[in-house]
């Protein structure tokens, strides 16, 4: 029996007749894809991520983020402090799914409604604050983010 981990110190136990091996945390595919273009040119694929979500490569980026389940006090502070935040870089905020509504109507409270936008490229110089529930590409989030505040999940 082989008992895999994404760490050494887990903390894991095993008996005699099993082994703990570390295989590491596994990665997709496009985030080494984009460790690889942003080591050949980061301006150029910063700005490439940046468009594809319907942002401004040249301005401050912040991605919000709870997992794919959100977090609620994660989605409460952020939302609360959008007036602020918008001063200085455009938001990417991933709520979670079923939590996204509440996000909007909280930052619509805070900042006002006309600064809520979807993200994604039709969403390119409407509001700044950008709402999903989930993003499956992560990898451009990331790509051009300046600040991802996030929680700590199951493998991170």
């Amino acid at each position: 029996t082989v008992v895999a981990t994404a760490y050494d110190d887990t903390g894991l136990t095993v008996g005699s007749e099993a082994e703990l091996v570390r295989v590491g945390l596994p990665l997709r595919p496009a985030i080494s894809r984009l460790i690889e273009a942003r080591e050949k040119d980061p301006r150029v694929s910063r700005r490439d991520c940046a468009q594809a979500l319907g942002l401004d490569p040249d301005r401050e980026i912040v991605v919000v983020t709870g997992g794919s389940l959100g977090a609620v006090s994660v989605n409460v502070a952020v939302s609360c402090a959008a007036r602020e935040l918008l001063r200085h870089a455009q938001v990417v905020h991933l709520t979670g799914r079923g939590k996204d509504v509440d996000v909007r109507d909280m930052v619509a409270r805070q900042a006002g409604a006309d600064v809520v936008n979807d993200v994604g490229p039709t969403s390119a110089g409407q509001g700044d604050y950008h709402v999903a529930p989930y993003l499956e590409r992560i990898d451009l989030a990331f790509g051009c983010a300046d600040l991802v505040i996030c929680r700590s999940g199951a493998g991170t």
